[in-house]
């Protein structure tokens, strides 16, 4: 991605992306190493890095908040986190900090760990970084094992234990498991050999794996999504080049790989799908690298910008990575989702209609960009999406028009079909899941919900009426469930894959639900109510999809504003635009956890009335 600027934040990826495109970063991976002490054996803050896939000696990246040693790592595609660590033999570490991967710069705060530790390797998936083990005084170790939540800064939790006090092992992962090799204290022959493993997505207590060729204490692991490597280390002496390969889906020992091209230990190691490097080491500036899925001895792939060892390693493109999750925006305008995919924006009111379509890369905060433009402007309608189409229009000016867009290709809208009937001052609003899209309400108080099959241009189909009539009610989904939400505080359901009129769901917390939008994870849905009872404009509330029964209080959001629009993944929901003048502020939520809104960018134009859309909303 182009990136101009990092920032502090209290949530999320926190990027100013200018053109929101991976490009080749994560594809080939960028390796990067932090903290260690040098051939004086004086701590180091420096960060470094290089690009995996192009053998080159490494590129000043910035510097940690603080020296440390041995710190724990872990990285999703978009952000690094060094944890712990120590900054001298005796002093150890909580504190946790991040990098922005596609960028340079120092890092930022982030939380901390529940034990101070250091010399300590960590694993982990596109959402969670895992750390276990490590030394938390001398000659003191523990079996504990933490996991953070990358995209959200704040304090890690307990997962579960190692099967033994240990540190001084090698971690990497697949996407579903993250494994634990060798480690010490050095005279305890079974835990240098032991493998251990957990599944990321739960939590617990390690179970055990198999073991590795020789026992051994700090080595270092990479992966591929199927492969793990673990290379180099100590034998308390002596310090031995071994390079070790299990397949991560099942369990059992070690088989040999090859050398790395020096003996050493203490070395940090990285990889993207194809290549496994280590660099570092006591004490040498030597990166090599093999290729995962064969065996042999590493090649010379160049040097860190300092000779250190304890320096610990992450990339944006390791085994824990789903690279199928994690399509790209390439350099010809080619669109397809990111892990969060897409939020467009569509239509709007700024004294006038306007025909503008934006997007954010839900995923990474920062401006919206330009997509391209409506058929014909217009405010006030409706906006639903699947996984490869977004249906926008009705409302204002647009009448009983809708026009659709395709996820994969930025450009101008093209017209899609009608509404059965319509609605053209104040608008229906719309939901969809992969198949259908449904457009509810309208001018007038009209009850009527109709839907179109996404998959097949053509006018809209009578599916049947809302309890009552009723403008703009905000609209959100499940793969089965439609909910409509206000004016007023009543809200009702549909089975979005029968037809028939709504059910009774129950009613506000807060009253009024008034020019209110909704998104939804496809579980939990959430609810901008507009303008609430007694006027106010910040209020969220949740409900839960399945489950009838009344909203729930959530949050506020940071402006006060109606008419916005929202678009979310199943992480997150954006909320865009609005009126107060016109707005182009956007600011998220993170769905699973109640709370306030957050900044997350701007619209390339203020405006309110607008609609949002995505290609990863719980109803898909």
């Amino acid at each position: 991605m182009t990136v101009s600027s990092v920032k502090t934040g209290d949530d999320g990826y926190d990027v100013n992306v200018t053109n929101v495109s991976w490009l080749t970063n994560v594809a080939s991976g960028r390796g990067i190493w932090g903290g260690g002490n040098n051939s004086s054996d004086v701590t180091q803050n420096v960060i470094d890095y290089v690009a995996i896939s192009s053998a080159g000696n490494a590129i000043d990246f910035g510097d940690l908040s603080a020296v440390r040693y041995m710190p724990g790592t872990c990285a999703s595609s978009v952000r690094g986190l060094f944890a712990g660590g120590g900054t001298s033999a005796s002093t150890y570490l909580a504190a946790s900090q991040y990098i922005t991967i596609a960028s340079t710069g120092n890092g930022i705060s982030f939380g901390d760990l529940t034990v101070s530790r250091a010399r300590m390797f960590g694993c982990g998936s596109e959402t969670r970084g895992i750390i276990g083990g490590g030394r938390t005084g001398s000659n003191a170790q523990t079996n504990t094992i933490d996991y953070f939540t990358i995209a959200t800064t704040g304090n890690a939790a307990d997962f579960g234990d190692l099967s033994a006090s240990i540190s001084d092992m090698a971690s990497c992962s697949s996407t579903t498991r993250g494994l634990w090799a060798g480690g010490g204290p050095p005279y305890n022959p079974s835990a240098l050999l032991k493998i251990e493993y957990v599944t990321i997505a739960s939590t617990g207590n390690a179970t055990n794996f198999g073991n590795l060729t020789q026992g051994r204490f700090s080595l270092a692991g990479c992966s591929s999504p199927t492969r793990a490597l673990f290379g180099g280390g100590n034998r308390d002496t002596p310090v031995v080049n071994t390079i070790d390969y299990v397949t991560i889906a099942s369990t059992g020992n070690a088989t040999d790989f090859g050398d790395l091209t020096v003996a050493r230990h203490e070395l940090g190691s990285t990889s993207n799908s194809t290549r496994g490097l280590w660099g570092g080491g006591a004490v040498t500036n030597t990166i090599d690298y093999v290729t995962i899925d064969t065996t042999g001895n590493a090649v010379d792939f160049g040097d860190l910008t300092v000779a250190r060892y304890g320096s610990s390693a992450l990339s944006n493109a390791h085994g824990g990575i789903d690279r199928e999750q994690l399509q790209f925006i390439n350099s010809n305008g080619a669109l397809t989702e990111s892990t969060q995919g897409l939020g467009v924006f569509g239509q709007g009111w700024a004294g006038s209609n306007n025909n503008v379509i934006d997007y954010v890369d839900i995923q990474c905060l920062g401006n919206a960009v330009d997509w391209g433009d409506l058929t014909t402007s217009g405010s006030d309608g409706g906006a639903g999406g699947g996984k490869t189409r977004g249906l926008i229009g009705a409302g204002y000016n647009m009448g009983a028009s809708v026009n659709y867009i395709t996820f994969s290709s930025k450009g101008n809208a093209i017209s899609f079909g009608n509404t059965s009937v319509s609605r053209g001052g104040e608008g229906p609003r719309a939901t969809a899941n992969d198949t259908r899209c449904l457009f509810a309400g309208g001018a007038s108080s009209s009850n009527v919900i109709d839907y179109f099959t996404i998959a097949t241009i053509g006018n809209a189909v009578d599916f049947g009426d809302l309890t009552v009539g009723r403008t703009n009610p905000a609209s959100l989904a499940s793969p089965t469930r439609a909910v409509f939400a206000g004016n007023g505080n009543t809200i009702d359901y549909v089975t979005i894959a029968s037809t028939g009129n709504a059910t009774d769901f129950g009613d506000s917390a807060n009253g009024t639900i008034q020019e209110a939008c909704a998104t939804s994870s496809d579980t939990r849905g959430v609810i901008h109510l507009g303008q609430a009872t007694g006027g106010d404009r910040t209020v969220v509330e949740y409900l839960t999809i399945a489950t009838t029964g009344n909203t729930t209080n959530f949050g506020t959001l940071i402006s006060s504003l109606v008419g916005r629009g929202a678009a979310g993944s199943k992480i997150r929901a954006v909320f865009a635009g609005g009126e107060s003048g016109y707005s182009n502020a956007m600011e998220y939520v993170t769905i699973a956890t109640t709370g306030n809104g957050t900044d997350f960018g701007d619209l390339t134009v203020a405006r309110a009335d607008v609609q949002g859309l995505s290609n990863t909303h719980g109803g898909v």
